[in-house]
């Protein structure tokens, strides 16, 4: 099956190679699902089995790499019976840095996953078009495309603007501080994936960009996290539009809080560190680590903590004796893509952190990142 072929079944050998497999352990997934499937109703791997679980929990952490050596990540890949297009997408050099604030196992299966999860809203989407289309011919009712828009299968919130990602965006109102994130649409856009926001464009359930743990700042609870840089979400929407096999939509979510708010919060409840400080340090190591810490309680207690991205995964932390041991290494610079000032962040902790966010976020703006402005990027950052 080519790459670049969309399968009209969701639970098919040839939609397991689309999420990246190559044909022999395609072959090999969809006769374990055909497997389970002849078993009784009641059988416990018919029941609690899903499709993507099939897909995605035999790759586990047994010969897991995080270290720079590229090729111990193709061997990696090649164990588990990644195809070569998918290694390659992984593997794009554009993305090293980012690429290396996770795991060869965590890249597998995200990638995975942002490919079933775009395939499966495709297929949804194109399901109950049909439906309607077959509904209006049998009422006479004349179908045409709507604006000449092509990408059918998006469903934007109320306050989608038609605007796209662009510098301009990057302007916030006065006294303002705007937030970025990247993500798949399905996450904020689609009612039966995920919703995000409601009918009337404001924040409606937050958990949908959560951060599961152990993360930067916290070990034991998700966390949505927003960055301050575009330039830094523009690089995290490339790889997702690279590593995606052309079903998904890939947008930048643009939001903004008056300072007025974060200036209200008094010093218990926004908490700032940021490398090189020891604060920084012990936050990280600790939260990566999945560890508490008594000295680290002002960070779980807080509304908002302000402070600089990692730039390693959990694993590379854990390798690490001491937080004294962190470097420069282990701090994000994915937007500069040279030697700069960290990737800076704002992570909402725990219930009061998503409170304040939903009830001071305004101008939130769901940014589709098109192909255009995709393929543009990846031509301008070419490895030398």
């Amino acid at each position: 099956m080519s790459q670049y072929t969309i399968p009209d079944r969701l639970f098919s050998q040839a939609a397991i190679q689309y999420c990246g497999f190559n044909q022999i352990q395609a072959a090999r997934l969809w006769e374990r699902w055909e497997g389970i499937q002849r078993e009784p109703d009641d059988h416990p791997a018919k029941v609690e089995c899903t499709f993507l679980e099939i897909l995605t929990c035999f790759i586990n952490d047994s010969n897991d790499v995080w270290i720079g050596d590229d090729t111990v990540w193709i061997r990696c890949m090649e164990h588990w019976g990644i195809a070569t297009e998918m290694q390659d997408a992984i593997m794009d050099q554009r993305f090293k840095r980012l690429r290396m604030t996770r795991t060869c196992v965590q890249w597998i299966h995200n990638t995975i996953e942002l490919r079933y999860t775009g395939l499966e809203h495709f297929l949804q989407f194109s399901s109950c078009k049909a439906l309607c289309c077959d509904h209006s011919s049998n009422l006479g009712l004349d179908q045409k495309p709507q604006g000449g828009i092509q990408d059918t299968h998006r469903k934007f919130p109320s306050d989608y603007s038609g605007e796209t990602l662009s510098p301009a965006v990057d302007v916030a109102f006065p006294g303002m501080t705007a937030l970025y994130k990247a993500t798949s649409e399905p996450r904020v856009c689609s009612r039966i994936l995920n919703p995000f926001l409601d009918s009337e464009g404001n924040l409606e359930r937050v958990e949908a960009l959560d951060t599961p743990p152990p993360s930067d700042f916290s070990a034991l609870s998700s966390t949505p996290y927003f960055g301050t840089s575009l330039q830094t979400a523009h690089v995290h929407a490339a790889y997702l539009k690279r590593r995606d096999n052309r079903c998904q939509e890939v947008a930048v979510v643009r939001l903004c809080i008056p300072n007025a708010a974060f200036q209200s919060l008094n010093s218990t409840q926004i908490v700032q560190a940021h490398f090189p400080s020891d604060d920084w340090k012990k936050l990280v190591w600790h939260s990566k680590r999945s560890l508490s810490n008594k000295e680290l309680l002002r960070f779980r207690r807080a509304t908002v903590v302000v402070g600089s991205v990692a730039g390693k995964p959990g694993k590379a932390f854990q390798k690490l004796e001491s937080w004294k041991d962190i470097t420069e290494e282990h701090v994000s610079t994915i937007g500069t893509y040279k030697d700069g000032e960290p990737d800076v962040q704002y992570g909402f902790i725990s219930d009061d952190g998503s409170d304040f966010l939903e009830a001071h976020a305004t101008d939130i703006k769901v940014l589709p990142y098109s192909n255009e402005q995709y393929l543009e990027w990846m031509a301008e950052h070419k490895p030398e």
